[in-house]
């Protein structure tokens, strides 16, 4: 008999029988060596081995083709082999194993390249979380983060040019990239098989919804929130969107929010920026203008608002290393932001009798979001911008011979 790591790394084509047997043979070890580790017992493992290739078999090289999808039931799964018929091969090997519920399963994909004259090689072996009858949904990021955890490495998502599935995470191996023996890429493949099905099970079992996941997560590393508290902080999030954690020093408030963001697959839309003991106004988070460079020094945290804003609308976050006053300009060209500073320079024409000749009691006046719908300007008491530089900005805003 043929071993499938020989044709696999010297690319050797095989007929369509042949090479379903050495893909089968290998797969089916695989799938073994899984159950027997769950502890089922060798003669729970007759029916499999029946059902997947014995039964199919023309010689210990070859087998025949055949029409229906080889299934069995074991330990809570459901196994299903690809079958191929009609005197045509499928070009690929996929078993699958299924819970009855959800829409994801683990596989092992093996795509098999056509040589012609019914000829095939052996691919590249896919190891991991198959979506199969739909695309991936929201449980996808779950998915991710309890795989990665699971497994303690990262995964990788597969786009459907490569599997020929609608969605596939996990870890790929190429024939020309595996150092070692055949035993030792089936006891990779079966450790892989473990953690996907630890996490089938973990996740197929706990309560449906995103709180279930996150508060397990919470209670896996070690945070003792209850399911309470957990589902406030999400129900004030789905709310507001902008909540304040108040209590003691060390009791959870920056984890339970930093888990959050990554249970829910969110981890590049979290930013850490802790206090500074200079910090003695606003300028520390938001930035502020530099009168030696003529720029504007934004801040990470004023970059992630506005990407935050644009992603909420739909809209373009700030470009990598874009200036800030490019993002602004760019913004201007936006239909619905120009008809709102239209909207402002209405409104302030409605109070600009004292055009030329503005007190600075007037401009505060005048600036006041009440009168012109600036909702977010707030000048008052608190203005930080010298009065000539706003007297200035009020006329050209006012004058519409000034374009926008």
């Amino acid at each position: 008999m043929r071993r499938f790591l020989d044709v696999w790394r010297t690319g050797e084509a095989l007929e369509g029988p042949e090479v379903i047997a050495v893909v089968r043979r290998f797969t089916l070890s695989c799938v073994e060596e899984l159950l027997r580790r769950r502890g089922l017992a060798p003669d729970q493992l007759e029916p499999l081995r029946h059902r997947a290739l014995e039964k199919y078999l023309v010689d210990a090289d070859r087998v025949r083709y055949y029409s229906e999808t080889p299934q069995v039931k074991a330990d809570g799964f459901t196994i299903y082999f690809k079958a191929f018929g009609n005197g045509r091969f499928g070009p690929y090997e996929r078993v699958m194993l299924w819970r009855a519920k959800g829409p994801v399963g683990m596989a092992i994909r093996i795509p098999l390249g056509a040589q012609g004259d019914g000829r095939y090689t052996i691919g590249p072996v896919y190891v991991g979380f198959l979506w199969w009858e739909a695309d991936p949904g929201d449980e996808a990021p779950v998915c991710e983060v309890a795989l990665r955890e699971e497994l303690d490495e990262q995964v990788h998502w597969y786009e459907r040019a490569e599997t020929g599935e609608r969605g596939f995470l996990g870890h790929r191996f190429a024939a020309a990239e595996w150092p070692a023996t055949e035993e030792a890429l089936a006891e990779r493949i079966v450790g892989l098989l473990e953690g996907g099905t630890t996490v089938l099970e973990r996740l197929t079992a706990q309560k449906p919804g995103p709180l279930g996941s996150i508060h397990e997560r919470l209670q896996r590393r070690g945070y003792r929130f209850s399911e309470e508290q957990v589902a406030t902080f999400y129900g004030a999030l789905k709310a507001k969107g902008f909540v304040i954690l108040a209590g003691l020093s060390g009791t959870g408030k920056t984890k339970l929010a930093q888990e959050f963001a990554a249970a829910m697959g969110l981890g590049d839309h979290f930013l850490l920026e802790p206090v500074k003991p200079d910090w003695r106004d606003n300028t520390g988070l938001l930035g502020y203008w530099n009168p030696a460079t003529n720029q504007y020094e934004a801040t990470r945290f004023l970059r992630m608002l506005l990407a935050a804003s644009e992603e909420y609308r739909g809209g373009q976050p700030p470009a990598a290393g874009e200036s800030l006053e490019g993002y602004i300009r760019n913004r201007l060209k936006n239909v619905v932001l120009r008809e709102q500073l239209e909207r402002h320079r209405e409104r302030l024409q409605e109070v600009a009798g004292w055009r030329g000749s503005w007190t600075d009691q007037q401009l505060r006046v005048l600036w006041l979001d009440r009168y012109n719908d600036i909702g977010f300007m707030q000048v008052g008491e608190d203005l930080d911008v010298g009065y000539d530089l706003l007297r200035r900005a009020t006329d050209m805003l006012i004058d519409r011979r000034t374009p926008l």
